[in-house]
């Protein structure tokens, strides 16, 4: 309960946060807080759903995608759903999720700044900190080279990212194995 508590208090922090908004800053914190919000820049945290914690999760693992989705909303997503439903019937229900960018915004090629992923290490090692995870999986190849590069020590997996169940049926039965994968790793792990 405390590592949750923590969280919510860690999710205000990075609600605060203005690093990646720099049109907004000539206002005061409080307004370029809501008129980022209105626009739907601001940050996004994986909503509990059914047993699933999403970012309120304390499990031993923790799943890192790369940045929120800035088309629908991930309640009324397919691919969320789906995700979510794999990581229930998989035993993850108490694990961690998170996002390396925390805000949600533009995501085409020439927006993506090395700046944002700078501004979030903080609060993901934050979390880390937090959660303190056993294992942490990737989802996606992005998020993995990220994930390396912050700290090439940490156990670390790769799966294929949520999303790809909408490009493709097969892809959800490739996830489930991946993550079926992951629950034989964590079945290593020793008894605390």
């Amino acid at each position: 309960m405390q590592a949750q508590k923590e969280l919510l208090e860690l999710a205000e922090e990075i609600k605060m946060c203005m690093k990646c908004h720099s049109p907004y800053e000539k206002v005061t914190t409080e307004r370029s807080v809501f008129v980022r919000d209105l626009f739907l820049e601001g940050p996004w945290f994986f909503p509990p759903k059914g047993s699933v914690k999403g970012f309120l999760g304390t499990g031993p693992v923790m799943f890192v995608a790369e940045r929120p989705a800035t088309g629908k909303p991930f309640s009324s997503n397919k691919s969320g759903d789906t995700y979510f439903y794999c990581l229930l019937e998989d035993g993850f229900s108490h694990a961690h999720l998170t996002d390396l960018i925390k805000c949600r915004g533009k995501t085409s090629k020439e927006n993506e700044k090395s700046s944002e992923y700078e501004n979030c290490e903080g609060w993901l090692l934050k979390e880390m900190d937090l959660v303190k995870p056993k294992l942490i999986v990737a989802l996606g190849a992005k998020a993995y080279s990220r994930l390396k590069k912050l700290n090439p020590n940490i156990p670390l997996e790769k799966i294929d990212h949520y999303g790809s169940i909408r490009r493709n049926r097969e892809n959800r039965e490739k996830i489930r194995k991946q993550l079926e994968n992951v629950k034989l790793k964590v079945r290593q792990f020793p008894k605390s």
